[in-house]
């Protein structure tokens, strides 16, 4: 009797599409020498973990109060345990949501500066050509 072949569990699809993307030896022609070392910032891996910097960097903030703490004598009335921690997270919350709105305000449409001109088509004049059986 003949084993059938294991199957092997799939890997979870990407959420970026690939299939429009050519070879990454044709892309490198394309990248920036000053912008290659920055390319692990679009791994995927990158993308989905990056929600833990402003996590620890709250959590950091928050911790340094112990460390460091507030002076009676100038305290503002909206000093209270992990203020500052709060307040740079809405901070960087309104940063991130104006960012669309802001997108709209200032961004120009692709054809502004005249560079979508349709290419001049040169047509090769027809030669004759002659056989000789």
């Amino acid at each position: 009797m003949a084993k059938k072949p294991t199957e092997t569990p799939s890997k979870k699809p990407s959420r970026r599409s690939t299939d429009n993307v050519p070879s990454m030896d044709v892309r490198d022609e394309y990248i920036h020498p000053l912008s290659r070392k920055f390319l692990w910032l679009g791994e995927q891996k990158v993308i989905d973990g990056f929600i833990w910097v402003p996590i620890i960097g709250l959590i950091i903030s928050t911790m340094a109060v112990f460390i460091y703490p507030f002076d009676d004598a100038h305290k503002a009335s909206w000093d209270f345990f992990a203020s500052w921690a709060i307040i740079g997270l809405v901070a960087y919350s309104i940063v991130v949501i104006s960012a669309e709105p802001l997108f709209r305000l200032l961004s120009r449409k692709e054809n502004y500066y005249g560079e979508e001109v349709e290419p001049e088509i040169i047509v090769a004049p027809k030669v004759e050509v002659h056989h000789h059986d």
